[in-house]
């Protein structure tokens, strides 16, 4: 690890930092979450609304399949920029490969599990035979090709870890923009390959970058240099610690894909007239995107915010920390605001963007507004659950997702259709229900390690203040010194100068003596020669 890389997860302030470091997963949030919206779009064009219908049955099996790469994502970004915090960068590189070896077994559990499972889930769930076999179509590409997606998010993990999240919303931005943009009208327009299309250009967007990520690793072209002997090399203690942290993610995106896998199940025998399955299963696709988009925007400054805030808890930099945290919370909460309010003023004219059907419009606008009556609070349970993953509190984000997103979504369920029968709408209500139980377990579970965070951070502050005021006495005491150092010089000089001017004077005095002496020896000369002359004559 360089320079630049600690400059990036610290050498900010904490503000601008998450600002910066969240661009980058921002814009793989937003357009992962546009690649759907828009896949939606493609498919009520070229398929219909029984295309939608099997997308909406079966988007929740997509989501547990993606939720294997995000679970590897937290897992690198977490543990490898703590490891950077703690000097550790030979454990990091180890991480890396072990990550990998983790990829490739889960690109093997997910086909294994979602194959076999689809189409007895959509009869499960009354969906007609024509929806249940447009269902399967959907979603086969996509659980075959898992290991590419969990490669890729493993090296977005990384990347996120070294700082380097600009990269990664460029890399985002470009493949499934070109996937959605190009590849899915090729397929479906041009090639008429229909349901499939969507899937087969998702794995060409994860697989390409994927690929050539880990290429570039292995080359040593990033800040963490993995080396090929590692992926035969025992598992690192680390890489463990980094799967506890990731799993509460994956325990978080199982949490709300199971309930919401019955959730379809109870809607569809709460409908009266079964006539409307497709119409219903089309409205929730759209309150489901919704949803998405809100909380993409979450996850992204969630995700900006863990490599800083891991770095920082690692290094001990207890106040930074503590600034990062405040940032992080605010920041979550305006937006969750903003689309609580537009939720209720425009549902229509949101719904509208999938179809134009005014039965579908009604579903849509209904299952919309109960999918947001307190979406103000939806932030909380995603940035406590972040907050613990970057303290290394893995067990305790994970029953904060178990807490919220599975035991409330699930027992909600079954309790607002024993409440409300025949309105399968209000189940709906188990999104918001999710979030004010996240904000109660969570709040309890993270107020013991951040009051001690707090407690640190002001003992921070205090040998921080010490520390200055001993630099203020050294360069105080340095000054005296000085002053002293040149009263006993400027004394030393006076004294040699003193002495120069006295040893000035004995030389000046020996001379005269001796010019004197010199008078007196021409005087005595002189009159001898004076008494010699008189004794002549």
């Amino acid at each position: 690890m360089n320079s630049g890389e600690i400059y990036r997860l610290s050498g900010r302030p904490p503000l601008k930092t998450i600002l910066l470091l969240s661009i980058g997963p921002l814009c793989s949030q937003i357009t992962s979450t546009l690649y759907g919206i828009i896949n939606t779009f493609w498919i009520s064009k070229y398929v219909g609304e029984v295309g939608m219908s099997a997308v909406a049955t079966v988007v929740v099996w997509e989501f547990v399949a993606r939720a294997f790469g995000l679970f590897l994502s937290i897992a690198a970004s977490t543990q490898i920029s703590s490891l950077f915090g703690k000097k550790l960068f030979d454990d990091a590189k180890q991480v890396v490969c072990d990550l990998y070896r983790v990829a490739l077994i889960c690109g093997c559990i997910v086909p294994a599990i979602l194959i076999p499972a689809i189409k007895p889930y959509a009869r499960w769930c009354l969906a007609t035979e024509e929806t249940t076999k447009m269902a399967f179509r959907y979603i086969l590409p996509q659980a075959a090709g898992n290991a590419l997606t969990c490669i890729f998010y493993t090296n977005i993990g990384v990347l996120q870890a070294e700082g380097r999240t600009l990269l990664v919303g460029i890399i985002d931005v470009v493949a499934l923009g070109l996937g959605m943009g190009a590849l899915n009208p090729l397929f479906m327009g041009k090639l008429k390959i229909g349901i499939i299309g969507p899937s087969i250009s998702t794995i060409i967007a994860d697989g390409v970058p994927g690929i050539i990520l880990t290429i570039l690793f292995f080359c040593g072209r990033f800040g963490t240099k993995p080396e090929l002997k590692g992926l035969i090399k025992p598992f690192n203690k680390h890489t463990f610690q980094g799967l506890v942290v990731g799993s509460s993610q994956f325990i978080s995106q199982l949490s709300t894909a199971i309930p919401a896998i019955l959730m379809r199940r109870v809607m569809g025998k709460s409908l009266l007239d079964k006539s409307q399955y497709d119409l219903m299963i089309s409205g929730l696709n759209v309150a489901y995107r919704y949803t998405t988009l809100e909380t993409a925007i979450i996850l992204g400054i969630c995700t900006g915010f863990l490599a800083p805030g891991s770095y920082a808890y690692a290094a001990k930099l207890f106040k930074r920390y503590l600034h990062l945290s405040i940032h992080l919370n605010w920041i979550t909460l305006v937006w969750c605001i903003f689309t609580n309010i537009l939720a209720f003023t425009c549902p229509r004219q949101i719904a509208k963007i999938f179809g134009h059907d005014e039965k579908f419009l009604e579903w849509a606008e209904k299952e919309i507004k109960a999918a947001n009556w307190a979406a103000f609070l939806m932030f909380i349970r995603f940035t406590l659950q972040s907050m613990l993953q970057s303290l290394q509190r893995g067990k305790r984000a994970m029953i904060v997702s178990m807490t919220s997103s599975f035991i409330t979504c699930l027992a909600s369920i079954y309790i607002i259709d024993a409440i409300h029968p025949h309105q399968p709408e209000k189940v709906v209500w188990c999104f918001w229900l999710a979030s004010c139980t996240g904000l109660v377990i969570g709040g309890a579970l993270i107020f013991k390690p951040l009051y001690d965070i707090i407690k640190e951070s002001r003992k921070e502050k205090i040998s921080a203040s010490d520390e200055k005021s001993s630099k203020d006495n050294k360069s105080s005491k340095d000054g005296d010194n000085e002053i002293d150092n040149f009263d006993d010089s400027q004394k030393d000089k006076d004294v040699e100068k003193d002495s120069a001017e006295e040893s000035k004077n004995d030389k000046i005095d020996e001379k005269q003596k001796e010019e004197a002496e010199k008078e007196l020896d021409n005087l005595d000369n002189i009159s001898k020669d004076d008494e010699k002359g008189s004794q002549s004559p």
